[in-house]
């Protein structure tokens, strides 16, 4: 005969058992609903931390009312042949878990995950839109039910959630994995959640546990492990990132960026690197440099143009040569005064010779961490960084400077080169100019590094009359 509980409660079947605790599937014989039924049972095994966690679970469900939670219905206290004991009873969902999912060998698709990405969002604005906020602070594949038919997500087992507004708690709940660093040390935000959103979803992408994925400086390194496009694997990085002021503080925000993402995967795939561009993009979790390589791997307008250059400069270079060598032939002070006057002439001929070594020779670096954004000229193996280094917040904007004509003050048809700039603050770190990069490479870094900075990108082109 099915054992009764509380008089009312019929057990189905055993769903899960810990010390201490045990969840039901369950009739109730008023209604004849199935329900889940959470019992907690006084006993050695028992700590109080348990009790304050379930009363708090009981107290949360009773004020919460969305869709794809399940519905609190009732909590008594019951009598055990061990002692007293608590019961909680919900509405059931006849729906797997993902942990079922994942069991199975489902790998979820990009599209699938976005679905799911959403509705769990969703569920996470309300329950963090309470004052105080509710925080799950356990979210994970066994705790998320999928209706397939529905293409509904559930969030069920509120036994670790959290209400209060101080900022640490003495019981550390969560699971390994899963859990963000602050809340190792007792602490739990909204954002909190949102790092096991993301946990969850790579887990589902993967079918690794978080928990067995590499990390470098505290990071899952995941992205060579799932068949996803860059703009959502760039979200999903926003949500893991270890730190509170770098992650996605809000499900508001992360929903915007998430329904975002599909712009920035399109214009990545829509752009991508010119075919023949030697250029260096050296991405890594929290770093990001760029290399652009001399003029004359290059080919096109850059190495033509440095060809002239060099013949002008040798030629140049000659001249002066010559002309300073018979000057200083001349009497005393007249051989001075030609000297000194071709002092200038020397500085523009060494100038011009210096930049066809650079194009023939040198390169360019852009490196952009965490905290900084540096620019280094590089030479023979001597580097010379011409703007100095700026903090990365500082970080206004990106301009795209399209070729373009315009008049000069004679009214003459000028060139206006391309150039790509990254404006921190006042400094400004040019890519591109002096014929470096060609028209296509620059549009192509333009959007690139206005995606990986989330700035937006200013694009500078008029043309005036022929």
């Amino acid at each position: 005969m099915a054992e009764v509980i509380g008089g009312r409660y019929e057990v189905i079947t055993e769903l899960g058992r810990k010390p201490g605790k045990r969840t039901y599937r369950v009739k109730d014989l008023q209604t004849s609903d199935e329900c889940i039924l959470k019992r907690l049972s006084f006993g050695e095994d028992m700590a109080w931390e348990d009790v304050q966690l379930f009363e708090r679970e009981t107290q949360v469900l009773q004020a919460l009312y969305h869709p794809a939670i399940p519905k609190y219905r009732d909590g008594f206290e019951i009598s055990l042949s061990s002692g007293q004991g608590f019961a909680l009873v919900q509405d059931y969902i006849p729906a797997p878990s993902l942990a079922q999912s994942l069991t199975a060998g489902r790998l979820w698709t990009e599209s699938q995950l976005k679905t799911l990405a959403k509705q769990l969002l969703d569920i996470l604005i309300y329950l963090h839109s309470h004052s105080p906020p509710v925080i799950h602070r356990d979210i994970k594949p066994s705790n998320i039910l999928w209706d397939e038919l529905r293409q509904q997500a559930y969030l069920v087992d509120f036994g670790a959630v959290q209400t209060v507004i101080s900022g640490a708690t003495r019981t550390v709940v969560g699971t390994y994995g899963y859990m963000p660093p602050e809340q190792f040390g007792g602490r739990s935000v909204p954002a909190s959640d949102l790092y096991a959103l993301g946990a969850t979803l790579i887990h589902l992408a993967s079918g690794q546990n978080p928990a067995d994925i590499p990390q470098e400086n505290q990071r899952l390194q995941f992205s060579n492990l799932v068949n996803l496009s860059p703009g959502f694997v760039h979200w999903l990085q926003q949500l893991l990132e270890p730190g509170l002021d770098k992650r996605l503080n809000s499900a508001q925000a992360a929903l915007r960026k998430l329904n975002n993402s599909h712009d920035w995967a399109r214009t990545q795939s829509q752009l991508s690197q010119p075919e023949h561009s030697k250029v260096l993009w050296l991405q890594k979790t929290d770093e990001l440099e760029i290399i652009i390589p001399p003029a004359r791997t290059q080919g096109g307008v850059g190495l033509g143009g440095l060809i002239f250059l060099g013949a002008f400069a040798l030629a140049w270079n000659s001249f002066i040569f010559f002309w300073t060598g018979f000057s200083l032939l001349a009497p005393f002070p007249i051989n001075l005064a030609f000297g000194l006057f071709s002092i200038p002439f020397w500085v523009a001929g060494i100038g011009m010779a210096g930049l066809v070594f650079f194009g023939l020779f040198g390169k360019v670096r852009l490196k952009i961490t965490s905290e900084t954004i540096s620019q280094t000229f590089e030479l023979f193996g001597f580097r010379k960084q011409v703007t100095p280094s700026s903090s990365r917040s500082s970080i206004t904007q990106i301009e795209h400077q399209v070729r373009h004509y315009t008049k000069d003050s004679d009214g003459d048809r000028v060139t206006v080169q391309p150039d790509l700039i990254i404006w921190a603050g006042t400094r400004q770190y040019n890519l591109g100019g002096k014929g470096l990069l060609s028209d296509p490479e620059i549009e192509w870094l333009a959007n690139a590094l206005s995606q990986y900075l989330e700035i937006p990108l200013k694009v500078k082109a008029k043309s005036e009359g022929a």
